[in-house]
């Protein structure tokens, strides 16, 4: 596999992907879902696949790196892959997890925007600004949001549609997940906050989302199971509004489909900031606003999310279990949800 990069752009974190991928425990299907070509190198974007291959399955989809700057999301992925293949050599209850559902990742998103250091991809383009999807209510000069003025300008949504990144995301996300009878995505970020949040839809509307119910209860099991745990779990909407949202436009193809299964995209947004008020010299890199650089907090992050991405393929594969089918259940714990987050 080690042809598909060029070696003369420093890109560690494909090195790791790469080196998982030659593990003699590896047991993922491979795909790889296109190339990024920019100033003759190329760069493979790698989707893995592992466990039930049955369409209906329950999946568990981890993706990272949409942000090429946001470098810890894909460290974190890559840890926890690394932890996987050790277990398969051994733990017949990993193996009998995969018997149960499937198993899909995008370790690197956008692996030239990481290797040229950069929010953005290789054409300047937020991907996460470059769906098909505008806010309704954004105003013009809100340009965080997301604008099409310029790829001068940050936050540029671009203006040929979908670049080979998303496209990517979509077409493995739809492919895998679309027929499943519950699909829990998480997408790793950092960047903001001074602590680590749980958001879900949506990013590009004050409306509530179609899976609200689900979301609240799957909060309600996460507090249950881990009483002191550190996240907050909360809309996104709380803190700021995008266009071109890609997880929202997920969301809505999916209630589109014929597909009655549950679709709950979740994104993990680690919180830098707390970083930076520990070490306040990473404010003058640009790195260092997003990822942590003291090496026994870096190692604490990579430790600290393993217990959620458990739980998280835990209520996959057990959805029968505290998904409410009772109408009067549902409509309480949708007043409920409703109260918390959107009164």
């Amino acid at each position: 596999m080690k042809h598909l990069l060029s070696r003369d752009i420093a890109l560690p974190e494909m090195d790791i992907l790469l080196g998982l991928i030659e593990n003699r425990n590896f047991d993922f299907k491979l795909e790889v879902l296109d190339e990024i070509e920019h100033k003759n190198h190329r760069y493979p974007i790698y989707g893995l696949v592992a466990g039930n291959p049955d369409p209906t399955a329950p999946v568990f989809c981890m993706t990272a790196g949409v942000h090429g700057l946001e470098r810890i999301g894909t460290h974190v992925a890559l840890s926890f892959l690394k932890s996987w293949l050790s277990l398969g050599s051994w733990s017949k209850s990993r193996k009998s997890l995969l018997r149960k559902m499937r198993f899909v990742v995008i370790p690197i998103v956008n692996p030239a925007g990481m290797a040229l250091k950069s929010r953005y991809n290789a054409n300047r383009v937020d991907l996460m600004r470059n769906a098909p999807l505008n806010s309704p209510d954004l105003k013009k000069h809100q340009l965080w949001g997301g604008q099409s003025y310029s790829p001068r300008l940050p936050w540029f949504r671009g203006n040929n549609g979908l670049e080979k990144e998303s496209q990517a995301l979509i077409n493995f996300v739809k492919k895998h997940t679309f027929e499943s009878k519950c699909t829990i995505s998480l997408d790793l970020h950092s960047g903001f906050g001074l602590r680590d949040r749980i958001w879900f839809p949506f990013a590009h509307t004050t409306s509530e989302p179609p899976c609200l119910v689900e979301i609240y209860k799957l909060r309600r099991l996460l507090r249950e199971g881990f009483p002191y745990h550190a996240y907050k779990f909360e809309p996104q909407i709380r803190h700021y509004l995008i266009h071109g949202d890609l997880w929202d436009y997920l969301l809505l193809e999916h209630e589109k489909s014929s597909n009655s299964g549950i679709f709950l995209p979740l994104t993990l947004e680690l919180g830098s900031w707390l970083w930076l008020k520990k070490n306040p010299r990473q404010l003058f890199s640009m790195t260092g606003y997003f990822n942590s650089m003291s090496a026994h907090r870096y190692e604490r992050v990579l430790r600290r999310h393993i217990m959620l991405i458990g739980f998280l393929m835990e209520a996959c594969i057990s959805s029968k279990k505290w998904i409410p089918q009772n109408d009067t259940e549902r409509h309480t714990i949708l007043e409920l949800a409703r109260s918390k987050w959107y009164s």
